[in-house]
């Protein structure tokens, strides 16, 4: 074999090996950028969720029609979730007021 069919065998293989290299940190990027995606996407409609609960009543007409149909769909399919925790607050406040002896949870002190 002559030294450059040699060089150029040697080249591919590197050329190769970095492809593979590229293709591997590309893949590895775009999961870890896809996570973070999927972050923000949930800390918007977490925080469009708790504003819709509080202002039941505002227009948000100008929000896109599938922005908007995505957003409310959460929501619905957070409810429950809402409900749930609504009357677990619920029901501990009135334990708290039915035990004289309950204790403040966040200093630790008897509630009054």
């Amino acid at each position: 074999m002559s030294s450059t069919a040699k060089l150029k065998a040697d080249l591919k293989r590197e050329s190769k090996k970095e492809k593979i290299s590229l293709e591997e940190t590309f893949v590895g990027e775009r999961e870890s950028y896809q996570k973070e995606v999927e972050d923000y996407e949930s800390a918007v409609l977490e925080v469009f969720n708790e504003f819709w609960r509080a202002n039941p009543n505002t227009n948000f007409g100008y929000l896109k029609n599938q922005i908007c149909s995505e957003f409310f769909d959460y929501c619905a399919m957070n409810k429950p979730e809402d409900e749930a925790r609504k009357s677990n607050e619920s029901s501990s406040v009135a334990q708290n007021q039915e035990d004289p002896t309950a204790q403040d949870q966040v200093h630790g002190t008897p509630m009054k």
